[in-house]
């Protein structure tokens, strides 16, 4: 897209092509905050954890997941015995088991000094593994196994 003025921080634009509108909030790309995407995962699942990096006004600038650390970014996860990485994927054994993640932004630019100007990090953040219940919301509930019979097959 080629643009003619300049766009404003934080302000939301409309983009229209052949009838569709599409709309999104422009940025300045400067990197305020990182975290992650979630600090729960369900136990015994192996789950992709992103790290995530948003301007002053909330806006996401780069989702990362482990395997796309670049030179700005710094991301791994240490498991501490409760599991094990797959590739970008986290797996934690059992509820409350907990591994940390080490997160860290480099803007790339020095003072006189040669000191870091403007980097976030490295921060410790911490992963707790939960019933799967408690990430998705979905329950299921086993009844009496006698109050069921499937004798009888008939089309439903």
């Amino acid at each position: 897209m080629t643009l003619f003025s300049e766009l404003n921080d934080a302000a939301n634009y409309d983009v229209t092509l052949d009838g569709t509108t599409k709309s999104f909030k422009a940025s300045d790309g400067k990197v305020a905050s990182i975290a992650l995407d979630q600090a729960t995962i369900p136990y015994a699942t192996e789950t992709e954890v992103k790290l995530v990096s948003k301007d002053i006004n909330g806006v996401v600038l780069k989702e990362l997941k482990t395997t796309d650390a670049d030179a700005h970014y710094t991301f791994t996860i240490d498991t501490k015995g409760n599991g094990y990485t797959n590739g970008s994927k986290l797996y934690l054994n059992k509820v409350n088991d907990t591994a940390e993640a080490t997160i860290e932004y480099k803007t790339g630019k020095y003072d006189q000094n040669g000191k870091a100007e403007g980097n976030i990090g490295p921060n410790k953040v911490t992963v707790t593994a939960v019933d799967q219940v408690a990430v998705s919301g979905f329950a299921v509930r086993i009844d009496d196994s006698g109050k069921s019979s499937f004798d009888k097959a008939t089309n439903i």
